[in-house]
């Protein structure tokens, strides 16, 4: 499923920038707000 393939792919970019996690060494990559 293209779906799901896409949710995991974003979950893997999103994943550093989850609430409650400290932000990566390098913010600029996605601009998370």
């Amino acid at each position: 499923m293209a779906i799901l393939h896409g949710l995991a792919s974003l979950s893997v970019l999103i994943g550093p920038y989850r609430p409650g996690r400290p932000l990566p060494e390098e913010p600029m990559r996605l601009p998370v707000r």
